[in-house]
């Protein structure tokens, strides 16, 4: 019960950060992921759903360092999407 839980929990919080993405009007999408397995496992499912749900191709940047460095490449136009989490589910 408590891993469908999850799932079901993971599935909404991507799907509410998704909904500011499928209006671009871009036929690409840069997703960068900070240098750890979550966050390249959470830009991976971002990005497939993304594919899946709209024509927009996506183009992965990952493990560009701590969250500062992706950060700034976020705010330079490096990146146009980064996932992240806080690593609590309450």
């Amino acid at each position: 019960m408590r891993k469908k839980l999850t799932s079901l929990l993971l599935i909404a919080i991507v799907t509410s950060m998704l909904s500011g993405c499928i209006l671009i009007e871009k036929e690409s999408l840069t997703l960068g992921s900070r240098n750890n397995t979550e966050s390249i496992i959470l830009s991976h499912v971002m990005g497939q759903l993304i594919e899946h749900k709209t024509d927009i191709k996506v183009i992965y940047k990952e493990n560009l360092g701590g969250s500062n460095v992706v950060w700034n490449a976020m705010l330079n136009g490096n990146l146009d999407v980064i996932p992240d989490y806080t690593g609590r589910l309450s």
